[in-house]
């Protein structure tokens, strides 16, 4: 999802501006959010489309701007604590522990390293297999029940 919503606000912004002002390319990437004055003059007084039309248009490429970074985010958060074989909650303790040098920091079990926190995540064997459930996702049925994980003690 994140690389569609990259894809089509990168991509599709350019290439509907052509279509969308007759060969013309009004705004780049940032501009919408670096000069939003400029750029709904500019579409208001274009002639070839009403300025409704051209500031909806500009308000639905904000609304998927904002959308791609929340989505390009939460993705990057989760890509981060899947490396480091840690839940949300973990983390959470971690910054904790950081503030409050008097507790020490404990060795997480469930880190099994970087490439075997992936594989096992995804319940692969080989990175090719990973790297193909990642691309294409597809279902599949999971081998554990969800209630027990594999640790550095019980590989």
């Amino acid at each position: 999802m994140a690389m569609i919503a990259a894809y089509a606000t990168i991509v599709g912004q350019q290439e509907f501006q052509l279509v969308m002002f007759h060969d013309q390319i009004l705004f780049r990437l940032c501009d919408p959010i670096l000069r939003p004055y400029d750029i709904t003059m500019a579409i208001i007084e274009h002639e070839t489309i009403g300025p409704i039309t051209g500031v909806l248009t500009l308000f639905l490429f904000l609304a998927n701007l904002v959308a791609m970074g929340l989505v390009l985010t939460l993705t990057i958060w989760q890509m981060s604590l899947i490396t480091k074989g840690q839940t949300c909650v973990e983390e959470k303790i971690d910054r904790s522990i950081v503030i409050n040098p008097a507790q020490q920091k404990q060795e997480r079990p469930y880190d099994l390293g970087c490439k075997l926190n992936w594989t096992t995540f995804f319940e692969t064997n080989r990175i090719s297999a990973l790297l193909i459930r990642l691309l294409i996702p597809f279902p599949f049925r999971p081998t554990h029940d969800g209630t027990q994980w594999i640790s550095k003690y019980n590989k």
